[in-house]
């Protein structure tokens, strides 16, 4: 699986606030990626709000979260590729104080891992190795291959077991 987006969903700050925020990022190399620019959308209804750029991956916050989405190849097993963007978009919401109790897992490849039976299966299984929380399948067979996790919790203070690199 390439191409992982994860969309936490919770309380979400002013959105105005990730503007200099990530602005911030970018000047102070917060991550290990290249971050490259800031692009306001808030004018677009039910769109990405504000997104930092990046080269390997992008962030945005809107009303409904924040979300990472990976945009190039990452090395590894799928339960290592999911528990590497999870940490990185939950490391994104921690700087903005938010918390959540679920979130989404996005396979955003509807050519290399089409929404079918079989992914749905090593998807589910990459996610339970990692989580051990409820997994459900979202959307139908033509959206893209998406898997909703839910806690009863803040998932924001805690940590996902690190025995995807097992599997």
């Amino acid at each position: 699986m390439e191409r992982i987006n994860i969309r936490l969903l919770g309380t979400t700050p002013s959105v105005d606030a990730a503007i200099p925020e990530f602005h911030r990022w970018i000047q102070h190399t917060v991550t290990d990626e290249m971050l490259i620019d800031v692009v306001d959308y808030r004018h677009v209804p039910d769109g990405p709000g504000v997104v930092l750029i990046g080269h390997e991956g992008d962030y945005s916050l809107n009303a409904t979260g924040l979300t990472y989405s990976r945009k190039t190849k990452h090395p590894g097993s799928d339960p290592e590729k999911i528990l590497d963007a999870y940490n990185r978009a939950a490391d994104a919401a921690r700087r903005f104080g938010l918390s959540w109790s679920e979130f989404e897992v996005i396979v955003n490849d509807r050519i290399g891992t089409p929404n079918t039976d079989a992914n749905w299966r090593i998807l589910q299984s990459a996610l339970s190795a990692i989580f051990a929380l409820e997994v459900t399948r979202q959307g139908e067979p033509r959206s893209r291959l998406t898997a909703r996790v839910t806690s009863k919790t803040n998932l924001a203070d805690s940590t996902p077991r690190q025995t995807a690199a097992a599997h």
